[in-house]
C-alpha cells in the first residue's frame, strides 16, 4: 500500500477531484477496512 499511497501524494498538484486529500483519506480508510475483512459483496449495478 505504501507504494500507492506515495503515488497518491505525487499528484498533488492535479486538479482532479478524486485525488484530493479528502478523497484519498476516504479510499485508504475503504482499502484498509477491506483488508481487515469489512466489506460486503453485492451484485453490479448494471446501466440500461
Amino acid at each position: 500500500m505504501s507504494k500507492q499511497r506515495n503515488m497518491m501524494n505525487n499528484t498533488k498538484d492535479i486538479a482532479e477531484p478524486f485525488y484530493s486529500p479528502a478523497n484519498i483519506k476516504r479510499l485508504e480508510k475503504a482499502v484498509a477496512d477491506l483488508e481487515k475483512g469489512r466489506g460486503s459483496k453485492h451484485e453490479l449495478i448494471e446501466e440500461e
